[in-house]
């Protein structure tokens, strides 16, 4: 899990794909963290994000390093309202809250697979 957290950071900005109803949507994210061993995520409680992954728990995430190839992370989205989960947050993303009136709804991956490619095919596989 380390190895595709640190990859995520890397590339900054990943897409973070869902399904509304039978359509695809997808859109770019940047937070993620690591805590008590697992792979979080967040997003808004009021949003299409949470909305999406309440009806369907399952994602694909997708995350390109110049250099260096893609990795693409499929993973069902089980939601987390710890205080503790909420602090390490903000503590790692102080600007989370930034005079926002939201309340992020944080989650982490379950039954996570995160490939790595390099442009011509797969490199490797991690579960996690």
């Amino acid at each position: 899990m380390k190895e595709v957290l640190e990859y995520l950071k890397e590339a900054e900005v990943f897409y973070f794909a869902t399904s509304d109803g039978d359509q695809p949507t997808v859109r770019p994210f940047g937070f993620c963290i690591e805590f008590e061993g697992k792979l979080y995520f967040g997003t808004r409680e009021t949003g299409n994000t949470y909305r999406h992954l309440s009806e369907n728990p399952k994602f694909q995430v997708c995350a390109v390093v110049a250099n260096k190839g893609w990795i693409r992370i499929t993973g069902k989205a089980q939601f987390d309202s710890s205080p503790e989960v909420l602090a390490t947050a903000i503590a790692e993303y102080p600007d989370l809250l930034g005079g926002n009136t939201f309340t992020p709804a944080l989650f982490f991956v379950e039954d996570g697979k995160a490939e790595f490619y390099t442009m011509l095919n797969v490199s490797r596989v991690v579960k996690f």
